[in-house]
């Protein structure tokens, strides 16, 4: 008998709101059911041989259970929410809207636990941009509730090359990590996460040292 592999997340202990409003969308979207059992995993979304996981951060949990998918022959699609626009209740009960922003190369926080995944056939990562609803915390519960409005925008990634697209588009073709954070103005870790990712991924290549930093050059764009 196979054993499920049950987690905190999965007996919905900690699964968030926003987190089932989005397994109904995709649930909807592409004519799937939620919480299936397969494999000895529970499936956020399963619809024919296709699956999609939900997954805000932490990618590094799902990567065992994603490898045992794409072994099994099924196509893995992990959708990463990006908050675009949150929607909520200031203190005087007025309804407001801010739209958040976030550098593009975001995604790389996460995609620096799978570059090896992402060369395999039938996976790929859909990054989401959405709009959310957040309620006021009542008096007797101090935990806000965040639910889905609506999608803003995706953008899939099925291949290492699509990470290109990620990219400012005057970052060098030779380039190192302090490019990338003078470029895109992001911190020394994310810009190392994103070098990391790209080399590991095989579509950057490590060609030397400039200023006593690994210098990185692209292989196609």
């Amino acid at each position: 008998m196979t054993r499920t592999r049950y987690t905190a997340d999965m007996m919905g202990l900690r699964e968030s709101n926003l987190h089932r409003d989005l397994k109904s969308y995709y649930a909807y979207c592409h004519r799937g059911v939620i919480e299936e059992e397969l494999c000895g995993y529970k499936i956020d979304v399963l619809a024919g041989r296709e699956i999609y996981e939900i997954q805000t951060k932490g990618f590094y949990r799902i990567r065992e259970k994603i490898e045992d998918l794409l072994d099994e022959g099924y196509s893995v699609c992990v959708v990463y929410p990006v908050q675009g626009i949150l929607e909520y209740e200031d203190s005087a009960g007025r309804r407001r809207k801010r739209r958040k922003k976030h550098s593009p190369l975001k995604p790389f926080d996460e995609l620096v636990y799978i570059p090896n995944l992402l060369k395999r056939d039938g996976m790929q990562v859909e990054i989401v941009d959405l709009h959310e609803r957040r309620t006021r915390k009542s008096k007797r519960n101090r935990v806000r509730k965040t639910r889905l409005v609506g999608v803003l925008g995706r953008r899939t990634i099925s291949s290492p090359s699509d990470m290109l697209s990620l990219l400012p588009p005057d970052i060098p073709s030779k380039f190192t990590t302090r490019d990338i954070r003078e470029v895109a103005n992001v911190g020394k870790r994310l810009a190392g996460k994103v070098a990391y990712t790209l080399y590991h991924a095989g579509v950057a290549s490590k060609i030397g040292h400039k200023n006593r930093y690994n210098l990185y050059e692209l292989d196609s764009r």
